[in-house]
């Protein structure tokens, strides 16, 4: 997504408005599907499952797999409403951070 270069060249309040969208968003589908998010960085969520409740390996895996397709299918979304409605042209595109940078691990406790 190149998001270093890309935010160099929007303007603080810009930036501001679009992290906070995009990372609630991502948020919101974290907490429908079990996840716990522990920390931000950057444009990046880091999520576990199991911890501090497990529903079991299976559930947790399979959980885990449907929050990174609805959270690709939402950045979509959220590319074209961003482009089309407050963020500028040069907004970094949500879609590519969630396909290219998605990593699942599996650790049993």
């Amino acid at each position: 997504m190149n998001f270093t270069p890309t935010v160099k060249k929007m303007a603080p309040v810009e930036l501001t408005n679009w992290l906070n969208h995009y990372l609630n968003e991502m948020s919101r589908i974290v907490i429908k599907y079990g996840g716990t998010l522990d920390k931000y960085i950057g444009d990046a969520v880091m999520i576990f499952f199991g911890y501090p409740t497990s529903r079991g390996l299976i559930e947790d895996a399979t959980q885990c797999v449907k929050m990174a397709q609805e959270m690709i299918f939402r950045t979509k979304i959220m590319g074209l409403d961003i482009r089309s409605a407050s963020a500028p042209a040069n907004a970094p595109s949500a879609t590519s951070a969630a396909s290219a940078a998605s990593t699942v691990w599996i650790i049993p406790s």
